[in-house]
């Protein structure tokens, strides 16, 4: 519901649950009818991939006397496909972001064709133990991978289905 409020026909499945060697898929198949307008011109939308939300977990502060320990191991390597109705076309997509620092790593790779939009994403933030010192360093990689999960994707309505309304 976060991602696609209002859904409806809601059905998914999941393969290789039970095949560690396999990568897990997750399959969703969802109609969201008021997700755009059906008006003609352009319009944006969220990139869909749930956040990553470091800042919000992390660096809510400016600054810190005491250090920071990130007790878990955060990693992801996930393909989203968001297939487009007829009509829609990709006007624009978000820029590739790559970052790598003492911090972790965290890359987000944009594609599209006639009717897909690929986003690729990988991340590895290890388990770690921010110095005071390093708290604003930290903050500022976060802040970055926020700003980059925030770039939006705008599409816009062809012709031919404009004219339906």
């Amino acid at each position: 519901m976060r991602i696609f409020p209002g859904a409806a026909s809601v059905a998914s499945s999941a393969l290789h649950v039970d095949d560690p060697q396999q990568p897990l898929e997750i399959l969703l198949h969802c109609t969201v009818p008021q997700f755009i307008s059906r008006q003609s011109g352009t319009f944006d939308i969220d990139q869909l991939v749930p956040a990553l939300g470091l800042r919000a977990l992390y660096a809510k502060t400016p600054m810190r006397k005491f250090p920071l320990y990130i007790e878990s191991l955060f990693f992801e390597s996930t393909a989203f496909h968001l297939h487009l109705p007829a009509g829609v076309q990709v006007h624009s997509m978000p820029s590739d972001f790559t970052e790598k620092s003492e911090f972790g790593e965290y890359a987000v790779r944009f594609a599209h064709s006639e009717r897909q939009i690929d986003i690729q994403r990988d991340f590895r933030i290890p388990a770690q133990v921010v110095a005071p010192e390093k708290y604003a360093a930290f903050a500022q990689f976060d802040l970055q991978i926020d700003e980059a999960e925030r770039q939006r994707i705008s599409l816009q309505m062809g012709k031919d289905l404009s004219a339906l309304h």
